[in-house]
C-alpha cells in the first residue's frame, strides 16, 4: 500500500477516530491541529489567603483584637467608579488588579468542606472532592482535541485525566527542542541523510497501514495514530519549538510555564494546560509569605496575559485561577494562619464577562449565603444557596460546550445549573 506518512495520518484522524465515545469531532481533525479556543488552569499551591487578596477583610483599627489583617480597612483598594472590584494592599495586586480588574469574575465565600491539600486541589482543578474526576483542563482537551500529540499539558497539581486523553509534563525546554528532531546533532548535522529518513518514513508508514488493515478497531487506529505523530520529525513539536520565545524575558517560573503551554497552543498541538506556582502555606508569618506568593501569581498572570495579548488571543484563551482552600480568620502564635475551607476563585478570558464579584463572606471569612438568581450575598444567616467550586465546574462545562458530551456523562458534577460566566 503506497501512502506517505501524512496523508496516512489523516486518513486515522478523519476516520473512526474520536467518534467512539461519542464526542464531537474537533477542528483539531479537520485542520490537522488544533485552532480552538485555549483553557489555562491556574493553580496556586498551599492554600492562598482570599483575604489577603480579592475578598479583603482589614482591621477597623491599629489596636483592634485578633484582627483578621493587619492592614486597615480604610486601607483596602478598589478601581471605584462603582466597580465592584476590592483588592488588600498586599503585594503587586495594585498592579494587578488596576490593570485586569475589568477583565475579572471573582467568585468569593466558596465552601470547599475540606482542609486537606490534596482534596482541596481535587476540588478546585475538577469540582470535587472525590478522587473519581478528570481535572478541567483534562476534561476540555478529551472532548475536544485528545488526538494531538499534546493535547494537555501540566506543570503539577492534579491532573488527573482518568484515562480520557494523554497528558504531557514539560519541565526541560532544552529536551523538548531535542525532541523536535530527534536526528539534529546541532547545527546542520544529522545521524542520518534526507533520503535515508525518507525511506525509513515510508516503510513505517506502509507497515501501520497494512497492521491497520489486519485490525481495523478503533482503539487500535487512535494508538497506530499516536505512534506515528509522537515520532515523525515534521510532527507538532517542531512547531511548538519554532513558536516558543524567548524563556529568559520572564520573569517568573509562572510566566514561563505559561508562554510554553501558548506555544504549543500556537502551534497547533495542544487545547488546554495546568501551571503552577506555590508558597501559600503560611502557618507562620503569613503576611510576609502571602505577599510573596501573591507577587509571584500576579506577577506570572501578568506575564501569562500580556502574552496572550501579544499573540492577539484575548477573545480566545480562557483561564480559571484557584487554589487548595483558604486561611484561618485571624493569626495563631506564629503570625501565621492556618487551613481553612472557605476560598475564592477568578475567571476571565474568552467569554468571561468581567467586572463583577458574584458571592461572598462575613467579617471573619464565613460563606455568605446568596440569591440563587443573581448569586448575589444574601445578609449573614439568611437562607439561601452556598456557592462551592462544584458550582463554578457545573458553569464551566456549560460555558466552554461540555455539557451533554459522554465525558459528562461518565463524570457528572454534583451541582445546580447557574450560568453566571457569559
Amino acid at each position: 500500500m503506497q501512502s506517505n506518512r501524512r496523508s496516512f495520518l489523516q486518513a486515522l484522524g478523519l476516520g473512526v477516530a474520536g467518534l467512539t465515545l461519542g464526542w464531537p469531532v474537533s477542528q483539531a481533525k479537520a485542520q490537522g491541529g488544533w485552532n480552538g479556543r485555549f483553557l489555562l488552569y491556574v493553580h496556586a499551591g498551599g492554600g492562598w489567603d482570599p483575604t489577603s487578596f480579592c475578598d479583603p477583610k482589614g482591621r477597623e483599627a491599629a489596636g483592634s483584637p485578633d484582627p483578621m489583617n493587619n492592614y486597615l480597612m480604610s486601607d483596602i483598594r478598589s478601581t471605584g467608579g462603582g466597580s465592584p472590584i476590592r483588592w488588600a494592599p498586599i503585594g503587586d495586586n495594585d498592579a494587578f488588579f488596576q490593570r485586569y480588574g475589568e477583565r475579572l469574575l471573582i467568585l468569593n465565600g466558596l465552601d470547599t468542606s475540606t482542609n486537606g491539600h490534596d482534596s482541596g486541589t481535587r476540588y478546585a482543578a475538577s469540582g470535587t472532592l472525590a478522587e473519581t474526576h478528570p481535572s478541567i483542563a483534562a476534561f476540555y482537551a478529551s472532548v475536544y482535541a485528545h488526538e494531538l500529540s499534546m493535547p494537555f499539558i501540566s506543570n503539577g497539581a492534579y491532573d488527573s485525566t482518568r484515562g480520557l486523553v494523554s497528558k504531557t509534563r514539560i519541565g526541560n525546554i532544552s529536551a523538548l527542542e531535542r525532541l523536535a528532531d530527534t536526528n539534529d546533532l546541532g547545527g546542520s548535522v544529522g545521524m542520518l541523510s534526507r533520503a535515508t529518513l525518507d525511506r525509513i518514513e515510508r516503510a513505517q508508514s506502509e507497515r501501520e497501514a497494512d497492521r491497520l488493515a489486519r485490525n481495523p478497531l478503533p482503539r487500535e487506529v487512535q494508538a497506530r495514530a499516536k505512534r506515528i505523530g509522537a515520532r515523525a520529525t515534521d510532527s507538532g513539536i517542531g512547531r511548538l519549538r519554532a513558536e516558543l520565545p524567548n524563556l529568559q524575558n520572564y520573569r517568573t517560573n509562572l510566566g514561563r510555564q505559561g508562554a510554553v503551554a501558548l506555544a504549543a497552543w500556537r502551534a497547533g498541538v495542544s487545547a488546554s494546560a495546568n501551571v503552577t506556582t506555590g508558597g501559600f502555606d503560611t502557618h507562620a508569618n503569613n503576611d510576609l509569605g502571602q505577599a510573596t506568593a501573591l507577587t509571584n501569581l500576579t506577577q506570572g498572570l501578568d506575564e501569562i496575559l500580556r502574552e496572550i495579548e501579544r499573540s492577539g488571543a484575548t477573545d480566545q484563551v480562557t483561564l480559571i485561577v484557584g487554589s487548595d482552600f483558604g486561611r484561618t480568620p485571624g493569626y495563631n502564635d506564629g503570625n501565621g494562619k492556618d487551613h481553612w475551607p472557605v476560598t475564592s476563585m477568578m475567571l476571565l478570558g474568552a467569554g468571561v464577562r468581567g467586572n463583577r464579584v458574584l458571592g461572598g463572606s462575613t467579617a471573619r471569612h464565613r460563606p455568605l449565603t446568596v440569591d440563587a438568581q443573581t448569586l448575589q450575598p444574601l445578609p449573614e444567616g439568611t437562607p439561601g444557596l452556598v456557592l462551592t467550586p462544584a458550582h463554578v465546574h457545573r458553569a464551566l462545562r456549560t460555558h466552554l460546550g461540555l455539557t451533554g458530551t459522554e465525558a459528562d456523562r461518565l463524570y457528572p458534577i454534583a451541582a445546580e445549573e447557574l450560568n453566571f460566566i457569559g
